[in-house]
């Protein structure tokens, strides 16, 4: 399994507008990983309202991926826009930390 079908489209376009662009990794369908993808994409709403997209890979389901990425850790979430490119690895528990690192408050 490669990359979602038209993710490369949606690249382009979230880098067109200005968009931010993540990629959260997450290891399977677990409540804890339903956890992670909630939290990432309330701070995304919250922040930066429709100036976003996330793309959810399941580690298990798409392990060729994660290794592309060089993501050993789940959860992780990289950032890919803006630049610099910036990876959030493990504790995703307080949401002010997590959009600190992501880039959004300081």
């Amino acid at each position: 399994m490669g990359k979602e079908p038209g993710w490369d489209a949606v690249a382009a376009e979230s880098q067109k507008h200005n968009k931010h662009r993540y990629c959260l990794f997450v290891s399977g369908n677990s409540s804890h990983s339903q956890k992670y993808i909630d939290t990432v994409q309330h701070i995304c709403e919250k922040y930066i309202r429709s100036a976003y997209c996330v793309e959810i890979v399941d580690v298990f389901k798409d392990p060729q991926r994660a290794e592309a990425e060089k993501v050993f850790v789940t959860p992780t979430l990289i950032r890919h826009a803006p630049a610099p490119e910036r990876r959030i690895v493990g504790d995703f528990s307080s949401e002010d930390v997590l959009a600190a690192n992501m880039g959004l408050i300081t």
